[in-house]
């Protein structure tokens, strides 16, 4: 049977712009049932899903499988997922809630008929099976050299964090650590010395039960903790378990986005080596230091990832 193409494709843009208006909410029926999905933001998921269901009914449309470039998308989604503690099976199961929920769109929309929908059947099948193989596939090449693979990653961005000459191989890093280059920044500071190499690698295995992204690494004589999707008071309750109490840190403003005052971590980390603490009364933190975090990123960079 041979696909009628302007019906698929009104029926799949149609289908698409509704889920675009969250009619059905895919993200919210994957983060009710999968709270390790929680661990990303909201609004980060819900563009994926949009973009994911968006690129999919285009494809089925057209009759198409999936190019080297969605499946490029899969993975790189699949790997900040992955970084952010979200199982293979937690990940399979909400593309399996995505599929599902997009072919009962597909069924209920009033533009659909049974012919159409027969012919809709394997192209659907077969964007699934080979999206899903992505993510198996990312799972499969990041376990055995991740932790390595992390460290000299981290020390990389750090190393280069600021250089405004390698503002988009920042950029890319950054996105490698899973951080989101659209989303907000939030760096906590602390003297270089009072840090040595095994206590700043305890603090970032620390933080891994944390929800959001949080990467520590040297700057210069500073530790920083970079924070994303995460409360730096928490952040900075884990590094006086570490380092004591007696520690002075400096915590900066959250920020979204790349910042265009590079200096402003150097006050950040300035503050932090020159006695600037932060002080925690009844769970809540008197933040000292209120300076925005510099990472540098150009919007040609942001618009890239």
């Amino acid at each position: 049977m041979s696909m009628d193409r302007p019906d698929a494709h009104e029926l799949c843009a149609a289908v698409a712009q509704r889920i675009e208006r969250n009619e059905p909410d895919l993200t919210a029926r994957i983060r009710a049932e999968l709270p390790s999905y929680t661990r990303l933001s909201e609004s980060e998921h819900r563009r994926t899903v949009h973009e994911l269901a968006r690129r999919l009914l285009t494809g089925i449309a057209d009759r198409e499988g999936p190019v080297a470039e969605h499946l490029q998308y899969t993975r790189r989604a699949a790997l900040r997922r992955m970084q952010l503690g979200v199982s293979a099976y937690d990940m399979m199961r909400s593309f399996h809630i995505v599929s599902s929920g997009i072919w009962n769109a597909l069924q209920t929309a009033p533009e659909a008929n049974d012919a159409l929908l027969l012919d809709l059947v394997e192209p659907l099948a077969t964007w699934t099976e080979a999206l899903t193989a992505a993510v198996v596939d990312a799972f499969i090449e990041e376990q055995p050299v991740r932790s390595v693979h992390e460290m000299k990653t981290r020390r990389e961005f750090f190393a280069e964090l600021g250089d405004r000459s390698r503002a988009e191989r920042t950029a890319e890093t950054a996105r490698t650590l899973a951080f989101d280059v659209d989303g907000e920044f939030q760096a906590l500071c602390s003297p270089r010395s009072v840090w040595p190499d095994t206590e700043v690698e305890m603090l970032q295995r620390t933080t891994r039960h944390l929800p959001g992204v949080v990467q520590c690494g040297v700057w210069g004589n500073v530790l920083v903790a970079l924070v994303q999707d995460c409360d730096v008071e928490n952040v900075l309750r884990s590094a006086q378990a570490i380092s004591g109490a007696s520690a002075e840190y400096g915590v900066g403003l959250a920020r979204r986005g790349p910042s265009r005052c590079t200096s402003e971590l150097y006050r950040c980390g300035a503050r932090a080596t020159h006695g600037a603490s932060a002080e925690a009364t009844g769970g809540a933190v008197r933040r000292l230091v209120a300076r925005s975090i510099a990472v540098g990123f150009p919007e040609s960079a942001r618009r890239a990832l």
